[in-house]
């Protein structure tokens, strides 16, 4: 906001700032003749005169003038800032730092009495360093946790058993913690919109699990009829079953358990053969009844 002093010669220039301390990066100096019509006014910002004209307005159209000069301005200055800040390497080691302090705070407080103030002191840096990375508390408490744009989420050596195994594990880092724990129930208190947009990461990640089961299915390593959704549900479903449940023991031997399962489920081996004949008579005489109808 601008304040006039004076009649003759006007100067409008920032009320002063806080603490008494004059702000005088905007200034409109003008002269007005017996009518009140300005006769000449200089625009400067930033102690720089950048318009200079001999007009013939009224006071109230040069107060107006002005204000939209000094908005102007104020684009062009945050236009160029975001420009520099485009161009600025971004400093991993902070990245990491948040994310340790954000793991570290969900475990000792929860989700919701956790913020971002908080962890930005934890960190030694500040908010705005951290809405600079994350939009919100729910997209840094889902990165930091759940990771599922990182280079832990597939893996695809062509041995889908060690490839499972490695996965497994990946989701037992990630989930088997009480920050995991903390960052489900409170990302599940979130609004709708939010929600969705946390499950949308969770989901893309499955999804690119499935792929490779799908490749596996090419490869003849699992069934051909095999559903790959499920079978990607069940490398991080047990671990958060375990997680919720308090469940110990979740170990390389659990590891391995859980690996034979999704590859060869839970039946006595001398049984498969029988079984996996009736089910898929069972499944035929489900499609002729299908084509029947």
């Amino acid at each position: 906001s601008l304040k006039c002093r004076g009649t003759k010669g006007t100067k409008f220039d920032p009320p002063p700032g806080e603490g008494g301390a004059e702000t005088p990066d905007a200034l409109l100096v003008l002269a007005t003749d017996e009518d009140r019509l300005v006769t000449s006014l200089t625009m400067s910002v930033d102690s720089e005169a950048i318009n200079r004209w001999t007009v013939d307005i009224s006071l109230a159209d040069a107060l107006n003038l002005c204000i939209s000069l000094r908005c102007a301005s104020h684009r062009k200055a945050s236009h160029m800032g975001e420009q520099q800040k485009a161009g600025r390497p971004r400093d991993l080691k902070l990245d990491a730092a948040i994310v340790d302090a954000t793991i570290d705070l969900l475990t000792e407080r929860g989700y919701s009495d956790m913020s971002l103030a908080a962890i930005a002191e934890r960190a030694g840096t500040t908010t705005a360093a951290i809405y600079r990375r994350w939009g919100s508390k729910s997209e840094l408490v889902a990165h930091a946790v759940f990771r599922t744009e990182g280079a832990d989420v597939v893996a695809d050596t062509g041995d889908l058993a060690a490839d499972l195994a490695t996965m497994i594990r990946w989701a037992v880092d990630k989930l088997y913690r009480p920050a995991a724990v903390a960052a489900i129930a409170g990302l599940l208190s979130e609004p709708r919109t939010v929600r969705r947009a946390r499950t949308s990461n969770a989901l893309a990640a499955s999804q690119l699990v499935a792929e490779r089961l799908d490749r596996a299915k090419i490869d003849g390593e699992i069934r051909a009829d095999a559903n790959t959704t499920v079978l990607a549900s069940l490398i991080d479903g047990p671990i958060l079953h375990a997680a919720f449940s308090g469940i110990t023991g979740v170990d390389d031997l659990w590891i391995d358990e859980l690996v034979s399962v999704i590859l060869f489920g839970a039946l006595p081996q001398a049984t498969r053969g029988e079984t996996e004949q009736h089910r898929r008579i069972a499944m035929n005489r489900s499609r002729a009844g299908e084509l029947a109808l």
